[in-house]
């Protein structure tokens, strides 16, 4: 191909692929071009980078561009550039869809800063590592790795968040020639990457690993840490000589001898087996390096406590004195400093109930700060919904004891007896999350189970309860006023809670808990778990509601039938809301449907059931840890994050998220985005930070009193964490290294405060209590390997399973295990409660079982032995139980026991199970760790085809057409699939190519799809690719071989046994006849296909054919009084059933008919509520096409209502839209209306133009939808132009074409307007026929515009043959209606005096001065008397 005919780049406006409409050039290079874009179907800006067509003439890279963007695409990590798509355009383009991103290169933040402060540097390159861990893990070698390809961007507010760029385009980036005229580097082979970070066999060409890699990381964390190049030299061939033959980077004085300096040394060592194997263990070196140097991670901007570094009142140069009970001591600067920063505390605060100084709650419905907003709550009258039970008492602070108010019932109900400890939780549901902030301490144990070390010592008390509310006021505040507006707005609100693990998190909403109980604004609470069961979080937080939590179902069930009862609620969505928090015994989990139907009607339940608990009653729903949130649950949360912004509901969701977190879930980003899509303004975020000086001064005297010099020690190695700082002070508390001091305060026995050297980490301070608690009961058996056990079991283990596993390992019996479990309770390990009348055991904080199962797989032997014995366990213990058993679950321990043949069988069912419950997601997730198992074992059978066929359905539902195609395309070229998956293969294929436009392929796929069903006899299969088969022919406009195929279609369906398939056949029949605009017919179809849903029972399509029935019935000329009705009573039906499966883009349809229908019946505010609440849905859900559909409706409206500038908006929006999505014929619809716009705003050449050009692109597209209106109104304009000849052969062509299966309004209207012509030609005969022929069909079909119009050209019939009775009467009765026809009435009479004008300039005679007369009298008539004088005026002049 020369370089003429290499295809184009494109510009600014170009629409690619369908979706993505080109903004502006970002940037350009040798290997391609990118451009900013916005994908128009998602209103999602995104970056496209086209292959460049020089490139693109060498096959090689299409196949190495096509191979890479499929791998990339399979990369999940939230630190790597997301591939949404990739595809290829009509004339030969080559591109790939990119997440748009704003921030700086790690090289230009290097250049203008230098050397990166090493915690910064820590926090950007465990990013970078993170994301090579996944491409590492999938095969793939990024071989680019430079600061240029590693991005930092603020994203939801962390600052330096990382996005590791160019993955997989590197690879195919072949080194140019530079200015300097070198030659190419190597002519044996291709060498890929940059010179300067560039591994010595990438240089030789040689092959490489991800060890290549791991050369380039430790060039690059040299340069962030010394802001010095890697390697110099005096051009590029020197340095690949240097990287080859030299020892680089040379380590700087600062390094040298340093575990830094060590990291790098091994990731740039000569040989690559000698280097870290891949980024996972070089993540394990370096974070082994910042232990030891105790680097504590932080972005850009992050600080440490702001402790002052003088104590309030206190000269720094005094003598020290004796500290008073409430002062402290100033620590000595040699024993506290660490890098340069020294802490002091100043005086501690006066404890509740004396002086205090720092501002707290003052009321129950209003909180003041004195640094931070204050709000307040609207009073609230409705009393509470139902008689549930007292919550206990919530107290913000000590002080506070009052307890919240009770609920006077007929027959009030008791608080079921729920595990509380300590006192304080304000939910039995508060605990489970990571940010527990109680601390519970360990009491005197027995000693014949205990025997420590030394003795106890009994004046040595933490507080075994809540700590005092302490240093979050502002923040509180921030989030009770956010929840005041929402409710006084009307409107619902997502509020992201953020902080790092133990900040403290869960204790503000528990804070917020009580404040908005007080204020009568109901709360429900879930915390997620990491590998939760799907939809589990949300189960826990509807049964908190009741103060349920883990009640089991006979205590449950009452409750809920008799408060949702008395809602009105019916008895399938009782049962299914009671089975959905509670399964039946016996029945599994609830994770299963029977149908995709049912599954997807659970979301539309739960969205009533929270609208209706908000009617009565605000509600906050909140959701901790969302970083552990399953695929189902944020699915779940996107969908009612529309409702919040479509409807008026007092709902609020507060989601709090551990910072840092996002990546421990690769869905989550994606969910937040859309979350923030979909609600619009209505996402708000509260960051918490670590306490500062005063405030956490307050703590540790709460927790333990300490002399200064130690408090100053515990702070420090707190950092401000108050989780940290808990569980310092109770490590300490347990040391038996403490005793009082001389003012009461702790101190140590032995040592300085500066040998207590506890790691920053709180991972390793929970190995340490773990540790600590094991070593100080030496009597007891097994206590490590208990809490091993409950750590690999999973979150909530119940202790029938812990003692089965217990008893075959260790013959443990159960009251030993009991006995161990009370003891480790004892020490703040582990707890117990009833969950759903199951005893189970839990950590008492999420962190300590992530540190235990860190310390087993250590132990690889280990952990191998006790995944494969918990698999076995589980599954057991479920099947013993009559339960589902949880796949994910088991999936995992097989995967952590190197059972790579069960895991993969597991993985499987649970990727299918994932489907069967409509959790498009976790499914996909599923399927793609599949196939990377399958390809990496070289297993291509019939798993693997499936296995390719789910995730092409599955991309195509996520709109990566590109990705399904390839996925399609590859299973289809493996000749794996056979008989009905083979077609469904096909026939996918074909549906896919036809929403990329490519017709002539889709044809042959669906001709495939058509021989392998009619080889199997399969008479459904056949249908579906007929169906195929002629709906492209109708996309191509031809008539003869889609005539053909529905020949066809029409000759099986009675051969068709499912009433689903036949409804299907029938349902395009229709729509093919509407499309070549023969409506009559089309309803006997649609009656048809009705019938036929049904019998089936399905929702779904029997939804789809009522409404449109119900279009049908109320098309112009058919919707009498009866169909009318009918047609309203469909749509409400219609509206049930779309709501009640959860099918948002069919309930937005469903007001846009309802809305289309008021307007036939002349309620035009009805009709604009309609329509404004189908946009509304439609813009959320990014429908394009039915944005315009919804557009163009309001327009109609306007028009109808005479605000023609704002119809006139309204119509370019919709041919906006319809451009977009490439429909002509929607086009041509919305062109006739502006035109018709364009002659009621009195422009007539516009008009002429519009309807000219809408007339030449229906008839390219040989349909007759529309064309008779479009010429009647074409008809009107040569009337307005005096050219009555032309308009009489236009009007006449729509009478003699009209068949009976046409609407008749279009042959009303052409007779009475061919009647108004016929009276200003003097051919009054033929114009009393037409006439009062179009009267009579205008009344029979009750169009009250259209009966308006038939009566306005009758009554000026009357006036020109002196029948001034008939007149007055025809006057008076048109008089009530503002539209005549499409025009109003101003317009009607406009068009009149036009054409008497023309008639009276070409005549003169006494005839054209008495239409004149006419005319004037009719505008007098008609209330606009100054128009008759001005005309009449004319006359005499």
């Amino acid at each position: 191909m020369s370089d003429e005919q290499l295809p184009q780049l494109p510009k600014a406006g170009d629409l690619i692929g369908g979706r993505f409409r080109i903004t502006a050039l970002i940037g350009s290079g040798g290997f391609g071009t990118v451009y900013g874009a916005v994908q128009e179907n998602v209103g999602r800006d995104v970056a496209l980078k086209f292959l460049a067509p020089s490139v693109a003439k060498d096959p090689v890279n299409i196949e190495r561009f096509r191979r890479e963007a499929f791998h990339v695409s399979q990369l999940r990590h939230p630190n790597t550039i997301t591939l949404y798509d990739y595809g290829q355009t009509e004339d030969g383009l080559f591109y790939m869809v990119m997440e748009l991103l704003e921030g700086i290169a790690l090289s230009d933040t290097i250049q203008k800063e230098g050397a990166i402060e090493k915690g910064r540097a820590a926090h950007i390159f465990l990013q970078v590592l993170k994301s090579l861990s996944e491409a590492h893990q999938r095969g793939l070698v990024h071989r680019d790795l430079k600061p240029e390809n590693i991005y930092l961007c603020e994203m939801f507010g962390e600052l330096d968040y990382v996005k590791v760029l160019d993955f997989g385009v590197a690879k195919m980036t072949m080194m140019e020639d530079e200015d300097d005229g070198e030659d190419q580097l190597t002519k044996a082979g291709r060498i890929f990457g940059t010179p300067m970070y560039m591994a010595p066999e990438q240089a030789c060409a040689e092959p490489i690993t991800q060890a290549t890699d791991i050369y380039a990381l430790g060039l690059l964390l040299f340069e962030m840490l010394t802001g010095l190049p890697p390697v110099t030299g005096r051009n590029r061939m020197d340095v690949i000589h240097k990287q080859i033959r030299d020892e680089v980077p040379k380590l700087t004085k600062e390094l040298r001898g340093t575990p830094l300096g060590d990291v790098i040394r091994r990731a740039t060592r000569k040989k690559p087996e000698e280097r870290y194997a891949d980024a996972s263990q070089m993540w394990e070196g370096f974070y082994d390096a910042m232990r030891q140097m105790k680097i504590i991670p932080a972005p850009r901007g992050a600080s440490r406590p702001d402790i002052s570094l003088v104590s309030v009142g206190v000269d720094p140069r005094a003598t020290p004195q004796p500290t008073p009970a409430h002062e402290v001591e100033l620590p000595n600067p040699d024993e506290t400093a660490r890098d340069g920063i020294e802490f002091s505390f100043p005086p501690p605060i006066p404890k509740r109930g004396k002086q205090a100084n720092v501002p707290l709650v003052s009321s129950a419905t209003a909180i003041s700060v004195s640094s931070g907003p204050s709000a307040s709550l609207p009073p609230k009258t409705v009393p509470p919904p139902f008689n549930k039970p007292e919550p206990p008492d919530l107290p913000v602070a000590p002080a506070r004891k009052n307890p919240a108010p009770s609920r006077s019932s007929s027959a009030p109900r008791n608080p079921p007896e729920i595990p509380v400890a300590p006192p304080g939780v304000t939910s039995p549901s508060d605990d489970a999350s990571e940010d527990r902030t109680i601390i519970t301490t360990f009491e005197d144990v027995p000693a014949a189970d205990v025997a420590r070390s030394e003795p106890s010592n009994p004046g040595i008390q933490l507080p075994n309860r809540e700590v005092s509310f302490i240093g979050r006021e502002n923040e509180l505040g921030q989030l009770y006023k956010l929840v005041g507006q929402s409710i006084q707005a009307n409107s619902g609100h997502i509020i992201l809670l953020e902080g790092e693990s133990g900040v403290g998190k869960s204790r503000v909403v528990h804070a917020l808990r009580q404040e908005l109980f007080q204020a009568n604004v109901g709360m429900c609470v879930g915390s997620f778990r990491r590998d939760n069961a799907p939809l589990e979080t949300l189960r826990e937080a509807l049964a908190d509601f009741w103060w349920m939590a883990n009640a089991p179902r006979a205590t449950l069930e009452p409750a809920v039938r008799a408060d949702l009862g008395s809602l009105g609620f019916p008895k399938d969505d009782l049962d299914f809301l009671i089975d959905f928090m509670r399964p039946p015994e016996g029945e599994g989990n609830g994770e299963g449907f029977e149908n995709s139907e049912e599954a997807s009607s659970m979301f539309a339940r739960l969205e009533r059931l929270f609208l209706e608990l908000a009617s009565l009653r605000p509600l906050t729903l909140v959701l901790e840890d969302i970083q552990h949130a399953d695929s189902a649950t944020l699915s779940f949360l996107e969908y009612f994050s529309v409702t919040l912004r479509t409807q008026a509901t007092q709902i609020v969701v507060v989601l709090t998220l551990r910072s840092g977190a996002r990546t421990v879930n690769p869905d989550l980003e994606r969910s937040l985005r859309a979350m923030a899509t979909n609600i619009g303004v209505g996402l708000s975020r509260v960051r918490l930070k670590r306490l500062r000086g005063r405030e956490l001064s307050v703590l540790l005297d709460e927790l333990l009193p300490m002399e200064s010099r130690l408090k100053e020690r515990v702070a420090w190695l707190s950092q401000g964490n108050p989780m940290h700082a808990m569980q310092i002070a109770s490590y300490l508390q347990g040391t038996g290294n403490l005793q009082k001091g001389e003012q009461g305060r702790w101190k140590l026995k032995s040592g300085t405060p500066r040998d207590i050297d506890l790691p920053p980490d709180l991972m390793d301070l929970m190995d340490l209590r773990v540790q600590q608690a094991i070593e100080r009961s030496p009597k007891r058996r097994y206590l490590r390997e208990t809490v091993r056990w409950v750590a690999t079991l999973g979150i909530r283990v119940p202790i029938e399973l812990l003692a089965h596993v217990m008893g075959a390992e260790y013959n443990m019996s159960e009251r030993e295990l009991h006995k161990n479990v009370e003891v480790l309770r004892r020490y703040g390990i582990l707890h117990t409660r009833d969950h759903q009348n199951v005893e189970c055991v839990e950590f008492d904080n999420s962190l300590l079982r992530e540190s235990l199962l860190r310390e087993v797989s250590l132990d690889d032997a280990l952990a191998r032995k006790m995944h494969h014995r918990a698999a076995e366990a589980k599954i057991h213990y479920y099947q013993r139980h009559g339960q589902a058993v949880p796949l994910l679950e088991i999936a995992e321990h097989w995967r952590r026991a190197g059972e790579s043949a069960r895991y993969r069988d597991a993985l499987f069912e649970a990727a299918r199970a994932s489907q069967r419950r409509s959790d498009p997601r976790g499914a996909r997730e599923q399927f793609r760790e599949l196939l990377r198992l399958l390809e990496e074992n070289n297993n291509r059978g019939k798993m693997w085809g499936e296995t390719l066929l789910a995730l092409a359905d599955l991309s195509w539902r996520f709109g990566e057409l590109g990705l399904s195609e390839d996925n399609y395309r590859t299973v289809l070229e493996a000749s794996i699939l056979e008989g009905e998956q083979l077609g469904r293969a096909q026939r996918g294929m074909a549906h896919l190519l036809v929403v990329l436009g490519r017709y002539p392929e889709a044809v042959r796929f669906y001709r495939g799809a058509l021989s392998t069903s009619k080889a199997m006899n399969d008479s459904h299969g056949i249908a579906k690719a007929l169906i195929g088969l002629s709906n492209v022919h109708l996309r191509q406009a031809d008539p003869s071989a889609g005539e053909k195929v529905r020949e066809r279609l029409e000759a099986m369906l009675e051969t068709l046994k499912s009433p689903v398939i036949a409804g299907r056949v029938l349902l395009h029949l229709s729509e093919a006849l509407k499309r070549q605009g023969k409506m009559r017919m089309q309803l006997d179809y649609l009656e048809r296909a009705l019938v036929k849903f049904q019998e089936s029972g399905d929702r779904q399509w029997l939804s789809d054919t009522m409404m449109q029935l119900a279009s049908a019935l109320t098309l112009p000329g058919e919707n009498s009084r009866a169909r009318t009705a009918r047609a309203e009573k469909l749509l409400k039906d219609a509206l049930e059933y779309k709501r009640s499966i959860g099918d948002r883009h069919g309930v937005a349809n469903v007001f846009y008919h309802l809305g289309n229908l008021a307007r036939a019946q002349g309620d035009l505010e009805a009709a604009e509520h309609y329509l404004r609440q189908a946009l509304r849905m439609h813009e959320t859900l990014g429908a394009l096409f039915f944005i315009g559909t919804s557009n163009n409706a309001l327009a109609i409206c306007r028009m109808f209502a005479q605000d023609f500038p704002g119809a006139d908006r309204y119509f370019d929006e919709a041919i906006k839209y319809f451009d977009r999505v490439g429909d002509e014929l929607a086009v041509s619809h919305a062109m006739l209306n502006k035109g018709t716009l364009a002659i009621n705003m009195l422009e007539i050449s516009t008009a002429r133009a519009l309807l000219e050009e809408t007339r030449e692109l229906k008839e390219s597209l040989d349909s007759t939808w529309g064309l008779y209106d479009l010429y009647n109104h074409l008809a009107i304009v040569s009337m307005w132009e005096g050219n009555l000849e032309d308009a009489e052969r236009l009007l006449q062509r729509t009478l003699e074409e009209l068949s009976e299966a046409v609407a008749d309004e279009d042959k009303a209207s052409a007779r009475s307007l061919l009647g108004l012509l016929y009276c200003f030609q003097s051919r009054l005969q033929q114009a009393a026929l037409e006439l009062g022929r179009s009267r009579a069909d205008a009344e029979e079909m009750e169009e009250p515009a259209l009966i308006a119009f038939c009566q306005g050209n009758a009554a000026f019939y009357a006036a020109l043959t002196n029948t001034p009775s008939v007149y007055k009467k025809l006057v008076d009765d048109m008089s009530k209606y503002d539209m005549f026809y499409t025009l109003a009435r101003q317009t009607w009479l406009e068009l009149l005096e036009r054409m008497a004008r023309h008639t009276h300039a070409q005549e003169h005679s006494r005839q054209s001065k008495r239409l004149m007369e006419i005319v004037a009298q009719m505008w007098g008539d008609l209330g606009f008397k100054v128009r008759e004088t001005k005309l009449l005026g004319s006359l005499d002049a």
